[in-house]
């Protein structure tokens, strides 16, 4: 007797090239990329993975109890507030383009 396959929410999809060559574009310019549409770009592909992190460090901290566990809440504070810093300079080199 077989096994049975997974149901198709678990298989995985094969695909013939690798997930990122999805994500990669020729840039369709003369000569070389704007150094301002480089700085643009790049601030836009950063800051979803700073604002996972923001929200990951601020779910921590609403259940963290932090008169129980004062040095963890101070670390994850302060770890905080510079990567917020991060996120609205990435905010707004992603707008200074426009």
């Amino acid at each position: 007797m077989q096994p049975e396959s997974p149901p198709p929410s678990r298989q995985r999809r094969r695909s013939p090239r690798p997930l990122w060559a999805a994500a990669v574009a020729v840039l369709l310019i003369a000569g070389e990329p704007d150094p301002r549409y480089v700085m643009v770009t790049m601030a836009r592909l950063q800051l979803p993975a700073v604002n996972r992190r923001i929200a990951d460090l601020k779910s921590k901290l609403q259940r963290l109890n932090p008169v129980e566990h004062v040095d963890e809440h101070l670390r994850l504070f302060g770890e905080l507030v510079p990567l917020e810093q991060h996120a609205r300079a990435l905010r707004d080199q992603a707008v200074a383009g426009w």
